[in-house]
């Protein structure tokens, strides 16, 4: 069962990460760069699969993820050398050969910074696109989210009223008996504080359902009974409370056929766009750490990544909690990559837009060493992430 499951998520990453590279690849031929290898997985070469044009389609022996080698993209053969600097025989060599270089095959360099730009940030980009259409047919087929009015306990606080009272965390909040003639139906959580802050300091009866789900909105169907004596609150005597925080319960609701597709991807956008801010959130939070000089705990290999997976039963709930999982796992693969960081295509991103600052000639010189220096760097962290991650899972 674990090496199935193994195996499902290396699908899913070499997946995610081909239909990224797969995006470099297309807006490449696009602009008629010349494509030297299209390789599934990393080196070393396990397999030709076969050869389209001048592009080579390999199978490699690292079986996370793929590249895609496409002619001139480190630069020219002189690469790192000004124009101002060169023989006027070779300075040819570092300017495109036509007036429109993206109507005509070449290297990845000579294209315009337009062009650059674009076949730099299509694989972050297709990830993107696929999270939004994974969310939009999880939702299509599993229901659309709503907060449901369920007035849930979700937790009692220490030494409150409720706690006192001994009424348990989940169960809904059914009715509160304010006299033996007076029963007050709730069925919203304004409902239950509108009820209770009026009545400080008054002994009332929680009337609950039994135990409940901690993620829909089936209960057991009996009442429970709870006397409680609601206390005034410290920042306001005029308003009473028990000593409960509630529990959102979100409820998958499900419309005709025909409304389910579009409600599906107005969800599934609003899904990636939820995600990306937590995501940015969480970047800037590691970004403090590091800082700081402290290893933040959120930074994980695949390692990491598929033990918290495999403890959330992500991979015993069925192909469309999969589908999900992939979308989550592929807007974090876009938002990582555009990263302005060297090695990654948020660094090459960086360093073409920067060529409208302070010229190609200058951006030139540096971004081999700049690359170079982000791969080591890129690389070491990689490698210390990974043992950290394995050291865990042993230990």
């Amino acid at each position: 069962m674990v090496l199935l499951q193994i195996a499902i998520f290396i699908l899913i990453l070499s997946f995610l990460v081909v239909i990224h590279e797969l995006g470099h690849y297309l807006t490449a031929r696009f602009f008629k760069v010349r494509v030297e290898e299209f390789g599934v997985g990393y080196p070393p070469r396990a397999l030709t699969l076969f050869k389209r044009g001048k592009t080579l389609f390999s199978l490699n022996w690292i079986p996370f993820g793929g590249f895609v080698k496409m002619e001139g993209e480190e630069g020219s053969e002189v690469a790192g050398i000004g124009a101002e600097d060169l023989p006027s025989r070779e300075i040819e060599s570092v300017k495109p050969k036509h007036k429109n270089p993206n109507h005509y095959e070449g290297p990845f360099y000579e294209k315009t910074k337009i062009a650059r730009l674009i076949i730099t940030l299509a694989g972050a980009t297709i990830n993107l696109v696929f999270g939004v259409i994974a969310f939009s047919l999880f939702f299509s087929l599993t229901g659309i989210p709503e907060l449901a009015p369920n007035p849930r306990v979700g937790e009692v606080i220490e030494g409150s009223p409720a706690q006192a009272a001994n009424i348990p965390a989940l169960v809904d909040i059914i009715a509160i008996e304010v006299t033996p003639e007076e029963v007050i139906p709730v069925a919203s959580v304004d409902e239950v504080i509108a009820v209770i802050s009026a009545r400080p300091n008054q002994e009332v009866t929680v009337i609950t359902s039994g135990q409940c789900s901690e993620i829909t909105t089936e209960c057991q169907e009996m009442a429970q009974r709870f006397p409680v004596t609601i206390r005034p609150k410290a920042e306001d005597a005029t308003k009473g409370e028990i000593g409960v925080r509630f529990l959102n319960v979100v409820n998958q609701r499900f419309y005709p056929w025909y409304e389910m597709p579009f409600r599906g991807t107005w969800v599934g956008i609003q899904q990636t766009y939820y995600l990306s801010q937590l995501i940015f959130d969480a970047l800037g939070n590691m970004g403090r750490s590091i800082f700081r000089g402290v290893v933040p705990q959120e930074v994980g290999s695949p390692v990491k990544i598929f033990v918290e997976s495999k403890r959330a039963g992500i991979f015993d709930q069925g192909p469309w909690v999969l589908l999900n999982f992939a979308g989550i796992i592929s807007v974090n693969l876009a938002i990582f990559n555009v990263l302005p960081i060297p090695a990654l295509d948020g660094g090459r991103a960086f360093l073409i837009l920067l060529e409208y600052v302070v010229g190609r000639k200058r951006v030139t010189k540096i971004e081999g060493y700049v690359n170079y220096a982000g791969f080591i760097l890129l690389g070491s962290l990689m490698v210390v992430i990974f043992a950290k991650d394995i050291i865990e899972v042993i230990f």
